[in-house]
C-alpha cells in the first residue's frame, strides 16, 4: 500500500501491453492546494463539477523534477514538460466518464488528490478506474482510491474515469509531453 504519513514510500507500479500505471504519493502535495482559489486562469462549472484551468507556469520544477525522477524508475524517458493542467472539483455525484489522454503521441498524465472520503455508499465511489489491455485481450481494470497527496501517474494512452461519489473531492492533473531515451542513452 502507498500510504506513508511521513514514511518512505513505496510505489506500485502497473503494467500492461506498453502502458503503465505508477501509484504513488507528492509529498508537497499541500502547496497545490492553492489551485482551486488563486492559480486558476479560468473556471467552468457542469452540473457535477467545476474545472479550473491552470497555466503551465503554475506547475514548479520541484514538481516537474519529483515527477520525471518518479517515472525514470520504471520507463525509459527523458525532457519532461508541462503540456495542459486543471484542477477538478467534483460535487455530489460528480464523476468523469471513461476517456484518455492521447491528443498528442507521448503524453503522460499525473493526478493528484487533496481529500479524505467520508461515507462511501459503495467500495468505489469516487474512485478512480483504469482499463489496460492485456496482451490476451482482456482489459486490466484497477481502481484507486482517494486521499490527500495519493498521486496517479499514468500513460496518455490508459483509459481511464472517476466513479460517482458521495460527496466533494478534488483533485489536480497535470498532462506532461516527454521524449523516449534513445537505446543507447542511459537512465540518470
Amino acid at each position: 500500500m502507498v500510504r506513508s504519513r511521513g514514511k518512505t514510500v513505496t510505489d506500485n507500479f502497473y503494467s500492461a501491453n506498453n502502458q503503465f500505471i505508477i501509484e504513488t504519493e507528492y509529498p508537497l502535495w499541500e502547496s497545490y492546494k492553492d489551485v482551486f482559489t488563486t492559480r486558476f486562469t479560468q473556471r467552468s462549472p457542469y452540473p457535477d463539477r467545476t474545472q479550473f484551468t491552470i497555466d503551465a507556469k503554475e506547475i514548479s520544477s520541484t514538481l516537474i523534477k519529483w515527477l520525471e525522477e518518479k517515472v525514470k524508475k520504471y520507463m525509459p524517458i527523458t525532457n519532461l514538460r508541462v503540456d495542459q493542467s486543471w484542477a477538478i472539483e467534483y460535487g455530489h455525484g460528480g464523476y468523469q466518464s471513461i476517456h484518455n489522454h492521447t491528443q498528442k503521441p507521448q503524453l503522460l498524465s499525473m493526478v493528484m488528490y487533496f481529500d479524505n472520503p467520508r461515507d462511501k455508499i459503495q467500495p468505489t465511489d469516487g474512485a478512480l478506474v483504469t482499463l489496460m489491455p492485456h496482451p490476451d485481450g482482456s482489459q486490466v481494470v484497477s481502481h484507486f482510491h482517494y486521499y490527500p497527496g495519493k498521486t496517479i501517474i499514468m500513460d496518455g494512452r490508459v483509459y481511464h474515469g472517476t466513479y460517482p461519489g458521495n460527496q466533494p473531492r478534488r483533485c489536480f492533473v497535470v498532462n506532461f509531453a516527454f521524449d523516449y531515451l534513445k537505446p543507447p542513452e542511459k537512465v540518470h
